[in-house]
């Protein structure tokens, strides 16, 4: 009878470690705990330089968008489009400063400009990125007005 009764646990046994095997490949390839996501508003002004970077080398096809601070709040931006030479422009930030988010209907971009001031006549200072997804261009806005925000305490 012995041999029964194991012979009837071996269908058991052998489903148990087929469940056990199959979980563990599931978490294979995962990270054990989700990484914290970190407000903007908490980010320091190198942490947001470095997540607009990020965001920029996905924000168009065409197009690439680089930045970099010249000194204290002197904001670089190197721009390229494919196959042309890469155009910079430096910007001093100050807090009278303003980004504006506009659409470019013969482009099909989201624009993010840097303006003067936040009147809505001021003159645009520097178009800062041009990106085919909404998302990425109200992303670059926020961390480019804060780091406008920020750049005098820092420095």
């Amino acid at each position: 009878m012995p041999t029964m009764r194991a012979e009837a646990r071996r269908p058991l046994l052998l489903a148990c470690c087929v469940v056990l095997v199959a979980l563990a490949a599931c978490t294979r390839g995962y990270p054990e705990a989700d990484a914290p996501r970190v407000s903007p508003f908490d980010q320091s002004n190198d942490e947001r330089l470095a997540a607009l970077n990020e965001l920029a080398r996905q924000a168009h096809p065409e197009r690439r968008w680089s930045y970099s601070m010249d000194g204290p709040c002197v904001l670089s931006v190197e721009y390229r489009r494919k196959g042309q030479r890469p155009l910079q422009t430096t910007s001093k930030l100050v807090r009278t400063m303003d980004t504006d988010l506009v659409f470019d209907k013969q482009d099909q971009t989201y624009d993010v400009v840097l303006r003067a001031s936040s009147h809505r006549e001021a003159q645009p200072v520097a178009t800062v990125l041009e990106s085919t997804a909404w998302t990425d261009a109200s992303k670059a806005a926020l961390y480019l007005t804060l780091l406008i925000r920020d750049c005098e305490r820092t420095s």
